[in-house]
């Protein structure tokens, strides 16, 4: 008889909600037994007896058998999947700030308890690219260019076609969803600088933290600059990059105008795409939604299939790793 597995999800938001309704849509050996959330007097739709508001309620509940983390606060998503790990249970986040702050702690302890551990939903929602750059590549990675946070590229989209201010845009990419209400590091750059950081692992075998990351957002970015570039014929993204430049690797995070030859060119609206250069096989583009409930819930399921087979990412790229990262 095939194995049913049993979930413990934390958070219920935007990230949650649409893996919860993914795993009732599909006939999978998978059920989501207990969800943690923080706030008793919200109403959430499923049923009330899935609600817990204490996590030990799942941690500690021998027919948990894998954890899916995906909440919005950074030091409690720590402790959940670092516990997590202690307690020998696989568990993937979609938590891009923990992440990038905390990968270093989190990769030992998965050594040190041999338990599986992904992140996939945190970098570029739907779009499998640290299931791609984990295959053993023959060959290495030179650059990376990516547009890796929808709100950002909603809002530069919407001041080039429709005119409008950033303020005019921002309310509006608020009120379609795509913008908290809090945006600050969408727009100030931090999101794609923190979604950087884990592609630095995957791409070039190196840990980078977000100091080490040259940030640049776009509140400050005037719209004259969009009409200009759009008089040249070229449209303004907000770019991550990562780069070797005689052994060292480089990161940014910055507006740039791109051409019509840029394959980044047409990456509209809410979008994401990354961009890896190979040194044979020259450009490759890898292009999807960035954020929402479905895109992203599909790539944490992608993630808890992953984990049901025992698979932790390899990080083949480790040992190539330069010395010195310079921002």
């Amino acid at each position: 008889m095939e194995r049913h597995w049993k979930i413990g999800l934390f958070g219920f938001g935007t990230v949650g909600q649409g893996f919860y309704q993914i795993i009732q849509e599909q006939k999978l050996p998978i059920e989501v037994r207990r969800i943690c959330v923080r706030n008793p007097n919200k109403e959430r739709p499923g049923p009330p007896e899935l609600f817990t508001y204490n996590a030990h309620d799942i941690l500690e509940d021998p027919e948990i058998d894998l954890i899916v983390e995906a909440i919005s606060e950074t030091e409690p998503a720590f402790e959940i999947v670092k516990e997590a790990l202690q307690r020998w249970l696989p568990v993937t986040s979609a938590s891009k700030k923990m992440l990038a702050l905390h990968l270093p702690e989190l990769l030992a302890l998965q050594q040190e308890t041999n338990t599986a551990f992904r992140y996939e939903a945190a970098v570029a929602g739907a779009i499998p690219i640290l299931h791609l750059l984990d295959e053993p590549l023959h060959e290495p990675v030179e650059e990376i260019r990516a547009i890796l946070n929808g709100t950002t590229n909603y809002i530069l989209t919407q001041m080039r076609l429709q005119h409008w201010s950033y303020e005019h845009a921002l309310r509006e990419a608020q009120r379609l969803g795509f913008a908290e209400a809090n945006p600050a590091s969408d727009v100030d750059g931090w999101d794609a600088c923190y979604k950087l950081c884990l592609l630095a692992r995957h791409a070039f075998g190196k840990i980078l933290q977000p100091s080490d990351v040259e940030v640049q957002g776009i509140s400050d970015l005037p719209v004259s600059l969009i009409e200009a570039a759009q008089q040249q014929g070229q449209r303004v993204r907000l770019l991550g990059r990562l780069k070797l430049v005689n052994g060292q690797l480089e990161a940014s995070v910055k507006p740039e105008a791109v051409g019509p030859e840029d394959a980044l060119f047409g990456i509209e609206h809410e979008l994401n795409a990354v961009q890896v250069d190979l040194r044979y096989s020259g450009k490759q583009l890898f292009t999807g939604k960035g954020a929402g409930a479905l895109p992203t819930g599909a790539s944490v399921l992608a993630d808890v299939l992953k984990l049901i087979e025992g698979k932790a990412y390899a990080y083949p790229k480790e040992a190539k790793s330069p010395k010195k990262v310079a921002a």
